[in-house]
């Protein structure tokens, strides 16, 4: 998995109609982007954005396609994450 690495986001013009509490900040993409990155650091979920090259354990977590993917087998082929379910599962680290 990569670390998130957009520049640092500013605020943009915001809507006056809409109340502050349910704005998206340049402060809260900030926020998030560091925590996240923390997360993925201290649980060393940190890998590159999937190749067909790349070498993988069981449950290393890539990238592909702004998408997360950990690998089930040990094993990568060129088909891409998203289209091999055998050995890739896609993940998401938000629980509902």
């Amino acid at each position: 998995m990569a670390i998130v690495n957009f520049a640092d986001k500013v605020a943009l013009n915001e809507n006056p109609n809409v109340a502050d509490i349910n704005k998206v900040k340049d402060t809260d993409m900030n926020m998030l982007k560091d925590v996240e990155n923390q997360v993925i650091t201290s649980l060393g979920l940190y890998t590159d954005t999937w190749t067909s090259s790349a070498t993988f354990n069981i449950g290393d977590i890539t990238i592909y396609d702004n998408r997360l993917f950990e690998n089930l087998t040990g094993t990568n082929t060129a088909t891409t994450p998203d289209q091999d379910t055998t050995n890739w599962e896609e993940i998401s680290l938000f629980v509902s």
